[in-house]
């Protein structure tokens, strides 16, 4: 009887716990993320998982046919257009953080959707756009070049960071890591930046609120 009751006690305290573990996972890039489809109006409705427009209810979602794709990038339209408590409302694209779509989550950032293809603490999107260049100037005829430029977002404070120490600074604040990535550096095969984003993401995983 005695431990019968020192069991049930030891349950009601774990109770809570398992609770929040049940409400959260983590996210460190190795799993399959766990966003919620629809619209993310804000940083915090991102970070929340909580869309303020879900996927369904997007009217002109067949216009992203490349989302279907799991495409890097997806040109937005001007407008999105959903319904709400049986009303036809719209949202300019650059008014939207992101969105996520077949299970793939996209930021928005100058005038596309980008994919972001690391996730965790550090996130990473390539902000890609085409550049019209004439290798010989003064003559007819140009090529078009697709340019791509890093950037990253720090998960705990929605900060978007293109320059590699900024990426540093993220990484400082695991001192360990830290002091392992410096010494690394000096190596004459020192792996990639996004190498040690990843590493450090699995060292430094965040938690994303699921739907129960």
């Amino acid at each position: 009887m005695k431990h019968s009751l020192i069991y049930f006690l030891l349950l009601l305290c774990l109770a809570p716990l398992l609770v929040e573990a049940q409400q959260n996972t983590l996210l460190s890039g190795t799993e399959k993320p766990a966003f919620r489809e629809g619209l993310y109006l804000t940083y915090a409705d991102f970070i929340n998982n909580k869309p303020a427009v879900a996927l369904d209810a997007i009217e002109n979602i067949e216009s992203f046919v490349a989302l279907q794709k799991g495409s890097e990038r997806i040109e937005a339209p001007r407008l999105i257009y959903f319904m709400e408590n049986d009303e036809m409302k719209s949202v300019a694209s650059n008014e939207i953080w992101g969105l996520c779509a077949f299970d793939t989550p996209y930021v928005f950032d100058e005038k596309n959707f980008y994919k972001l293809e690391i996730l965790g603490a550090i996130m990473k999107f390539n902000n890609s756009d085409h550049k019209l260049w004439n290798e010989k100037p003064g003559l007819p005829g140009q090529n078009v070049a697709t340019v791509k430029l890093p950037k990253y977002i720090v998960y705990q404070t929605g900060e978007v960071i293109s320059e590699k120490k900024d990426v540093e600074k993220a990484f400082s604040t695991d001192s360990e890591f830290f002091s392992e990535y410096k010494n690394s550096l000096e190596s004459d095969s020192s792996p990639t930046l996004d190498t040690y984003i990843i590493s450090f993401n699995k060292r430094n995983p965040v938690s994303l609120p699921v739907e129960l």
